[in-house]
């Protein structure tokens, strides 16, 4: 069905169209390349100034701001061992001693090239998934929403670094801003403390943009002290295609892992960075070299992040779920421009699916293009004090908050979460499973009030039908599984200290 909107789709696609896309890439430098900025910081700071334009220009520049900050991320992490964005953590092991024995053009060039070859892998993966996934999802009901939301809160959960109660404490928070307002089933106020502002419960962008962009110019003020110092001497940058040629099989494994752990919500890219890193060196001839600069260590990695971002979107397309916390804003977009992504986006939108093909494609090959003639230059701007960039981004960010609604009290909320980030941060709570958990929230007390009205307050109801009940299934599996390596590792802790 989407084939028939081909032609729609590329007529829309105009000057302002492949604007937005350099836009969005060049914006996507600055975020990734830049120690402290991330992916999600930037999609939300720019979400405002999306409004104005056409839903195929709007998707172009966010999802390619996206892209972009992803890879980008690879920059500081290959120069200075800081990686830009935390998907690239895993990069500076191989990619920092490379560049220490003087082949940082190399190791710049392999980032570039395997995130360029994991993104388009990703895309063409998304393409042929994601409407199979929505046929699937349009025998969901009420009953299999909220299983697939708890699911994929589980995930998220789960996944939170070495901190299951942590992560726990952090989505608990989440869940708890989602009851603010008036409730969705019986219509009653909640938790409004008498303020006419929160009886529509607290809006996406002063959370979204609180939360990450101000909590992180906050961390960054609190933590900055000393001049990043660059090695500017980027030559050979694409001196590594045949380590590229040499490990194609790494790519393509890398990419399909990355792409299926993108796809399951909360898991992200540092976990698929790691994941295959891991990967790389169980496949590698010498994994005794792993960390001293051995191309594996960063293709592997690279590949992995960079096919997040297509194994992302299937199923914020399909499902109406965020796989990580950039969809989440994504699909917050999407929603204010009237589009519910979801089962029915490929029968009333199916150009809307179309453009996102489309434009993540473009998107990798444009980041390519830039990529050979600007990475010097963003490697001199890691020079850039931060103090300066920070308090641009605070005006940016109060700017765009107001923008919105014309609200006061909007910023009053987006500093407020700005506060609660911080020290969420400092305490060492991630964010991602709040913000996912803020996204999942609304919909599983909705579903959930639905399912328990259809079947009369019946509890069993949810395992008794066929998907809910697998969904609930591999939640309890995955939640059990979670608990028992923690106990295993607590217990080698506990073991290696008695030894010791």
């Amino acid at each position: 069905m989407i084939i028939q909107h081909i032609g729609e789709v590329l007529s829309s696609i105009d000057f302002w169209f492949f604007f937005a896309l350099v836009a969005g890439c060049t914006a996507g430098y600055i975020f990734g390349a830049l120690p402290g900025f991330t992916a999600t910081m930037g999609v939300a700071l720019f979400v405002p100034f999306s409004y104005g334009m056409s839903t195929s220009t709007a998707l172009a520049f966010l999802i390619a701001l996206y892209c972009s900050a992803v890879y980008a991320g690879s920059i500081p992490a290959i120069l200075i061992r800081t990686p830009g964005t935390p998907a690239a953590v895993a990069t500076t092991y191989d990619g920092y001693a490379m560049a220490r024995r003087g082949e940082a053009g190399r190791a710049l060039g392999l980032a570039c090239l395997a995130s360029v070859l994991g993104g388009l892998l990703s895309a063409l993966i998304l393409c042929f998934t994601a409407e199979p996934v929505a046929r699937l999802a349009l025998k969901f009901g009420p009953h299999e929403y909220f299983a697939l939301g708890i699911m994929g809160l589980s995930m998220v959960i789960g996944m939170a670094s070495d901190h299951m109660l942590k992560g726990f404490a952090a989505a608990s928070f989440g869940l708890l801003v989602t009851t603010i307002g008036m409730d969705a089933t019986v219509g009653i106020p909640r938790f409004t403390f008498g303020n006419i502002h929160l009886l529509s419960g607290i809006g996406e962008l002063p959370v979204m943009i609180g939360t990450f962009a101000i909590a992180e110019v906050l961390y960054g003020l609190d933590v900055s002290g000393k001049q990043v110092q660059v090695d500017q001497n980027v030559k050979g940058l694409f001196s590594g295609v045949k380590d590229i040629l040499k490990n194609w099989w790494l790519i393509i494994k890398s990419s399909v892992i990355g792409t299926f752990l993108g796809a399951l919500p909360g898991v992200g890219g540092p976990t698929a960075a790691m994941v295959c890193y891991n990967t790389a060196k169980q496949s590698s001839k010498n994994p005794e070299l792993m960390g001293t600069g051995q191309p594996e260590g960063i293709i592997g990695p690279e590949s992995a992040n960079n096919a997040v971002t297509g194994g992302a979107l299937i199923p914020m397309l399909a499902l109406g779920i965020p796989g990580d916390s950039v969809t989440a804003i994504l699909l917050g977009a999407l929603m204010i421009k009237g589009i519910q992504p979801g089962p029915e986006l490929f029968t009333k939108h199916p150009e809307v699916a179309l453009s996102v093909y489309i434009t993540i494609i473009l998107a990798y090959l444009v980041i390519l293009a830039l990529a050979s003639v600007s990475i010097k230059t963003f490697a001199k701007m890691l020079k850039v004090p931060q103090p300066v960039l920070f308090g641009l981004v605070l005006i940016c960010c109060m700017v765009g908050v107001y923008a919105v609604q014309n609200s006061y009290f909007d910023m009053i909320l987006a500093l407020v979460f700005g506060v609660i980030g911080y020290f969420m941060r400092r305490h060492g709570l991630d964010l991602g499973p709040f913000i996912l958990a803020y996204v999942l929230g609304t919909m599983i007390e909705k579903k959930l009030g639905i399912a328990m009205q259809i079947s009369h307050n019946n509890y069993l109801s949810f395992f008794t039908r066929p998907i809910s009940g697998i969904l609930l299934g591999v939640t309890i599996v995955f939640v059990a599984i979670s608990v028992i390596k923690l106990k295993k590792k607590n217990t080698g802790k506990q073991n290696s200290t008695e030894r010791q």
